[in-house]
């Protein structure tokens, strides 16, 4: 399983209570609850429960400049979270760190997981 999330502008501000990426009282919000709803479905058809996530549509620290293919853990090199819960977490930590730009574009992240693929692919165990 390889997670993408959208980060872009057109998901309001999040800020604001009408932004799927809101914080709510409670410590919740939209993207977390789909999050968690299908990645504790799908993790158990994964071994190592090591999960690639990766934003798109943010600026990023230092320079602000826009990304398509970030690792949300911020650690490029290893972009891995240890299950759904890593997901989460990184997820939440990453939110306060970036700024929400656009434009929503799919193309980085889907050639990333095709090249994961093919590698694996390439491999006995896939």
């Amino acid at each position: 399983m390889h997670v993408g999330i959208d980060f872009t502008a057109s998901n309001g501000n999040p800020r604001e209570p009408s932004s799927l990426h809101y914080i709510n009282p409670l410590g919740s919000n939209e993207y977390l609850s789909a999050i968690l709803a299908v990645g504790q479905i799908i993790q158990d058809y994964d071994t190592d429960k090591m999960f690639p996530a990766l934003g798109f549509g943010a600026q990023l620290p230092p320079d602000w400049k826009v990304s398509h293919e970030f690792a949300i853990n911020f650690n490029p090199t290893n972009p891995f979270c240890y299950g759904v819960e890593g997901i989460a977490q990184a997820y939440s930590a990453c939110l306060p760190h970036i700024r929400f730009y656009g434009p929503t574009n799919f193309a980085p992240i889907i050639n990333h997981v095709a090249r994961f693929a093919a590698q694996a692919l390439q491999q006995e165990k896939a």
